[in-house]
């Protein structure tokens, strides 16, 4: 819909290579094992850090501040064009206390079993992985907007449309 749209997963995953200053930290805090060719195996990664909360807690302040500059850069150079919106996709963004350095708040929802159904990993690590989350409910009350996207991607453009047009008329 014309926003300029950045993904914090996809940030991490360009941070996180082992030439990058980011990568290296990591290499050190995690072992050299992670290392796999000239990549950091995000599976040895997962591995490591979600069965060791203090490794995991670690592991997250070093990313989330290198993810956040970089979120920065990308609005400058969005605000710098004609860009109706700036969207940022953080999935963490509760957990790592980021929600006031944003202007409005979209919390998307689906149903539990469409999630564990969608999730990209083996199903063990869905449950895993939504345990060290705030649960759904607190992010609802803390949203500016709540979208549910439990139907089609064509059910969520035609949710997303009145919202986009409605916050495009505040601007």
């Amino acid at each position: 819909m014309g926003a300029y749209y950045v993904s914090a997963d996809e940030i991490v995953h360009r941070l996180l290579i082992p030439t990058t200053s980011l990568g290296k930290e990591i290499i050190a805090l995690l072992g050299d094992d992670i290392v796999v060719g000239k990549t950091l195996n995000r599976e040895r990664i997962a591995q490591k850090v979600f069965c060791d909360p203090n490794l995991l807690n670690k592991f997250e302040q070093r990313i989330h501040p290198e993810v956040q500059k970089v979120i920065e850069t990308e609005y400058k150079t969005a605000s710098q064009h004609n860009i109706p919106f700036f969207v940022a996709e953080i999935p963490l963004l509760f957990e790592a206390n980021l929600q006031d350095k944003y202007d409005v708040i979209l919390v998307v929802t689906c149903d539990e079993k469409i999630g564990e159904e969608r999730f990209p990993y083996p199903k063990h690590e869905y449950t895993r992985r939504n345990q060290r989350l705030m649960p759904i409910e607190e992010k609802i009350k803390q949203a500016d907007i709540v979208i549910d996207n439990s139907g089609t991607l064509e059910n969520l453009r035609q949710t997303i449309q009145p919202i986009f047009f409605a916050l495009k008329e505040n601007l």
